[in-house]
């Protein structure tokens, strides 16, 4: 037959490499993950890495701005004039001395540290689960505790930070005007504020544990206004008059007091007459009370969180 007679065409034949041939493609055994032990950060590690997402999150967001307003706000409105003849009015009832000047300046001091504690605390949680990235976060390889405490210690540093800012400027303001604060009545200021910070941030964090919408209002009217008129209400009827230097929110009060007797200031508990230098704390005991205060709302706080359902 004539098909007998054709040529056949011989085809050469090739090797094909298979791209998962052992011979030209073999893994360490770490790139298998082969005989690798994984483990879960260590405690530290977790707080860091919870802290530094948190402070990411400020960062994005108007809080830091504002915050950063609040601090230039005081020697703008300062060193232009507007405050003049107010101070120079409050200073003619008082002696003209840098304690005094200092205690002027701060006069907004007690609404303001209740007011930015709630700012940077009351949301965070609340709005974790509300926009359920604490749904995401808390499936991650770390400890509840972790991230409860994590976030807390964020917030607390954005607050302190702040106050740490005004005060110093406050403080430099003085130094120019009329001379240096008395040093153990600045620190003994200081170790209230601070102390009193802690102790309002814990509350405030506590708090939002049991709120299901981040609340800014709501804690400053009770640490503001219902709290303090509760105090003064029951330690004039059981006396205990003593007492409420060692109360967290009458902090920023008696710090006041310390730097200068101008005989008020801006808050609920010189209004209704409960602060005075008869009643002042022993400082290194309050300061040991507003942190105990602190931590056993943080406690209180994460007991709840902990046992939320996910």
């Amino acid at each position: 037959m004539s098909f007998l007679n054709k040529k056949t065409k011989t085809v050469t034949e090739k090797k094909v490499i298979d791209g998962y041939s052992d011979s030209d493609n073999r893994l360490s055994k770490e790139d298998a993950h082969r005989d690798v032990q994984y483990n879960i950060p260590s405690t530290a590690k977790q707080l860091w890495i919870i802290y530094m997402a948190q402070m990411k999150l400020y960062t994005k967001g108007k809080l830091p701005w504002l915050f950063l307003i609040f601090v230039l706000f005081i020697p703008i409105i300062i060193y232009s004039g507007q405050l003049d003849s107010l101070i120079q009015a409050i200073l003619s009832l008082a002696p003209p001395t840098p304690g005094n000047y200092l205690s002027i300046l701060l006069q907004g001091l007690v609404p303001m540290m209740v007011l930015i504690s709630a700012m940077a605390l009351a949301k965070i949680i609340p709005s974790e689960f509300k926009d359920r990235t604490a749904y995401l976060n808390l499936a991650l390889p770390q400890s509840r505790f972790t991230f409860y405490l994590g976030k807390f210690l964020a917030g607390l540093t954005i607050v302190l930070t702040t106050f740490f800012l005004v005060i110093g400027l406050c403080i430099l303001i003085t130094n120019g005007k009329y001379g240096t604060v008395s040093s153990k009545d600045l620190l003994n200021a200081m170790i209230l504020i601070f102390g009193g910070l802690f102790a309002l941030c814990g509350i405030i964090y506590g708090m939002s544990i049991f709120f299901k919408k981040g609340n800014t209002i709501l804690p400053f009217i009770i640490l503001f206004m219902i709290i303090p008129i509760a105090i003064a209400f029951l330690s004039w009827k059981y006396n205990f008059q003593d007492l409420k230097g060692y109360v967290p929110v009458f902090a920023g009060d008696y710090a006041l007091t310390l730097l200068g007797d101008i005989g008020s200031q801006v808050s609920m508990g010189s209004a209704i007459g409960v602060i005075s230098n008869e009643t002042m704390p022993n400082i290194t005991l309050a300061f040991i009370t507003y942190i105990i205060w602190g931590i056993a709302f943080l406690a209180l706080g994460y007991y709840f969180f902990k046992r939320r359902e996910m």
